[in-house]
């Protein structure tokens, strides 16, 4: 009987860790460019999320072996992250919007494996003039 309770407080600890380690993994924060860029070691090898605006006239589109490529450059307070993403990306994805790019730093660029794009609120009032 004693050997059934302690197997299962190891099974239940056990899950209670796979839990938690599950649960801290996906409470990833975003950075901002500036914040990026003002400790870049920091985030030597790690995957992160940055966020800023795309910046205008930055987005570029080709294609790699049939897989459309984008090159482009995230902004924030100044700061500017050159971004390279592999895939289809957001309808909302445009020159002027809010990003949040997940992935890594691959020599001098930004390597993304996922674009989050943010559109601007439909419900904002008009001024009236």
């Amino acid at each position: 009987m004693n050997r059934y309770i302690v197997g299962t407080i190891l099974i239940v600890a056990g899950l209670v860790y796979m839990g938690v380690t599950v649960f801290r993994s996906s409470m990833q924060y975003y950075v901002t460019v500036s914040e990026f860029r003002s400790n870049e070691s920091k985030y030597d090898g790690k995957t992160l999320k940055v966020a800023g605006k795309v910046k205008e006239g930055s987005v570029q589109k080709t294609v790699d072996a049939g897989m459309p490529v984008y090159t482009f450059t995230v902004v924030d307070a100044g700061q500017e992250l050159q971004v390279v993403y592999r895939g289809l990306v957001p309808d909302t994805f445009k020159a002027g919007s809010d990003v949040v790019a997940t992935g890594h730093m691959q020599g001098d660029h930004f390597e993304a494996n996922h674009i989050l794009a943010k559109c601007a609120s439909k419900y904002e009032a008009k001024v009236q003039s």
